[in-house]
């Protein structure tokens, strides 16, 4: 193993030490169910033959391009004729939708789109009252959409999802859920506009389920992700009270670590509230925590993970303890020149 490989090793690991910031984290949306098969529409074995000596040529890549092309166009005119001959709806769906997502992983976001509409078109009918998949068709058209970069479009049809499943909220609210969780998905690089979802979503969650951690973890992290402090500290503080009662249930001696990001988080946001008794509590936590397990921390020379070092200074700084403050500072920035050089130095700066 030469030396760039063991460096960019020792970074990863280091990296994985270091990242301790709580980030919004929001719950993706779920998986997408392919409906109907389009076995029966498969090219002509003639096809298929050629396609084979055309992979043999030189040409190669793009000679499988094109037959992975004239599989689409054969199955399209196939549906076509299926059609024609009077196919009923649900079906008709179904071969447009496994076209579509055939069409989408070729690479054809626009294509994709309009055999989608096809797909909207039938699903809307009003012989076809199923709002489960009603809600489903409009959640993959606006994935679709947004491949195709159809924003506004897309987001048009993600509340349409959502309000279908509003007005179905199934057993125990889980389809709504699941519609939130969708729309989060969608709104995962915009924070702001994620958050009233992400409340919503957690407000219901603990309504089922009073002991339901990762609801309240999601909340407290996009609140901390819009540095809105006000709101994140009572969602932290349960977050953290929900992590605490977790450790004290597997038995004495049992050391919780993932109390500590959440203490730190909590000294960020009390520290910026004025909470300076509140904040120094919590980041006394972390510390001791870090200098008794030094040995397994060091990274970069330093013992302490640089998010820990960025809110310990902030502390220090609205404590009015300025010397200490400045000596942190100067750990603070050595530590990331460091990161850097190291990142610079297997080519990933």
């Amino acid at each position: 193993m030469n030396r760039n490989t063991n460096c960019c090793a020792a970074l990863f690991c280091c990296c994985a030490i270091l990242s301790t910031p709580v980030r919004a984290d929001v719950v993706p949306s779920p998986g997408e169910k392919e409906a109907g098969t389009l076995s029966r529409f498969a090219p002509p074995r003639k096809l298929l033959l050629a396609a084979k000596s055309e992979t043999d040529s030189p040409r190669g890549y793009r000679s499988q391009n094109s037959a992975k092309d004239s599989a689409i166009v054969t199955t399209l005119e196939a549906i076509e004729e299926q059609r024609k001959l009077g196919t009923d709806k649900v079906q008709l769906a179904n071969m447009y939708e496994a076209l579509a997502k055939r069409q989408s992983e070729s690479g054809d976001a626009r294509a994709a789109v309009k055999t989608y509409e096809n797909v909207l078109s039938l699903r809307t009918a009003p012989s076809i009252n199923d709002p489960r998949l009603l809600a489903t068709t409009y959640d993959t058209f606006a994935e679709y959409l947004r491949s195709a970069q159809r924003m506004p479009e897309a987001e048009q049809y993600r509340k349409k999802a959502l309000a279908v499943w509003e007005a179905n909220p199934g057993s125990d609210e889980i389809n709504l859920i699941n519609g939130l969780s969708s729309i989060i998905y969608f709104y995962q690089q915009q924070p702001a506009k994620a958050a009233p979802y992400v409340e919503r979503r957690t407000i219901i969650c603990l309504k089922r389920n009073p002991k339901d951690m990762g609801a309240a973890e999601s909340l407290a992290k996009i609140y901390m992700e819009l540095k809105n402090y006000a709101k994140a500290e009572p969602w932290l503080e349960k977050w953290y009270t929900m992590r605490e009662s977790e450790g004290r249930s597997r038995g004495p001696g049992y050391l919780n670590s993932d109390l500590i990001p959440i203490a730190v988080s909590l000294c960020e946001a009390e520290a910026s509230l004025g909470k300076i008794a509140e904040a120094e509590r919590h980041i006394n936590l972390a510390k001791r925590y870090y200098d008794t397990n030094s040995n397994a921390f060091v990274a970069f020379e330093e013992i302490y993970p640089e998010y820990f070092l960025e809110v310990y200074t902030m502390f220090l700084l609205k404590a009015g303890r300025l010397a200490e403050c400045t000596e942190f500072n100067i750990r603070l920035k050595s530590l990331r020149a460091r990161i850097q050089k190291a990142c610079l130095g297997c080519g990933m700066g």
